[in-house]
């Protein structure tokens, strides 16, 4: 991510992100908690999805940590 603090932007009908964009999509690394926050997901990004290296995290305690391709583990 950048240096520079950068306040955690909502998306219309999604959860918070905090982390890198391009084009005013999440793009890079970020973390985003997802509008039912029962989801939070940390790692890469590109064009908007989740992609490459990450850790999804649930409510309940669970967590997948690992690959994501266009979005899916």
């Amino acid at each position: 991510m950048s240096g520079a603090f950068v306040p955690p932007a909502v998306y219309p009908g999604h959860g918070p992100y905090k982390g890198d964009t391009l084009e005013g999509l999440r793009n890079g690394n970020g973390k985003y908690r997802f509008a039912n926050a029962f989801y939070e997901y940390e790692g890469e990004w590109a064009n908007g999805v989740m992609q490459g290296d990450g850790v999804l995290r649930m409510a309940d305690g669970g967590s997948y940590e690992g690959q994501f391709d266009n979005g899916s583990m």
